[in-house]
């Protein structure tokens, strides 16, 4: 039995293993302007953030289908949003009414704490994706997160975004050093 001098048993496999660290992961989501989310929310009534919302947590839980965000979750959030902002309207019309009043209160009460469940549950599935630490790009704070939601998803999914491409670039750049695709640096 001849020996092959061209297949070393003792080499390391030639395949990446981190492949899926160092693809382009959250290239898979659109990358769109905080600005222009801020504009599309003021002129749709802010109808525009359940709908970012799902559109980005169906991309996410493609991306993680091990770990999805609950699609029940995500239609009761959605739903429950429009049928608030619905009840506002009709809580404006007849505002004197107790029982219209009542039931836009504990509707709104109800959808704000279904919609913040759904806004964290993103949050912690991104935090996986990126593998991210407090202090590094991929990390989303609770707080920003708690207060300015979409509007700070997209600003992070933008950096990330540009993370990989900066990523991609220098790797494809003979004899650049490799860095890590979400960096390390402290971002505020």
């Amino acid at each position: 039995m001849a020996e092959d001098p061209s297949i070393n048993p003792y080499a390391p496999p030639g395949t990446n293993v981190d492949a899926s660290v160092e693809g382009e992961i959250f290239s898979e989501f659109p990358r769109f302007s905080t600005w222009g989310v801020l504009g599309l929310s003021i002129v749709t009534l802010s109808m525009y953030f359940p709908y970012w919302m799902y559109t980005r947590t169906a991309i996410l839980n493609r991306l993680l289908p091990h770990n999805p965000v609950p699609g029940a979750l995500m239609g009761t959030g959605a739903a429950l949003y429009v049928v608030n902002m619905g009840m506002a309207v009709l809580d404006g019309i007849y505002g004197n009414l107790d029982a219209v009043s009542g039931v836009s209160t504990i509707l709104n009460l109800v959808s704000t704490i279904v919609f913040l469940v759904w806004v964290f549950k993103f949050r912690n599935r991104i935090h996986q994706l990126a593998r991210a630490i407090p202090g590094t790009r991929g990390w989303l704070g609770a707080l920003r997160t708690f207060f300015l939601q979409v509007l700070y998803f997209q600003y992070k999914l933008n950096q990330l975004i540009d993370a990989e491409v900066e990523g991609a670039a220098t790797r494809a750049v003979p004899g650049a050093t490799q860095q890590a695709p979400f960096g390390s640096g402290r971002i505020v």
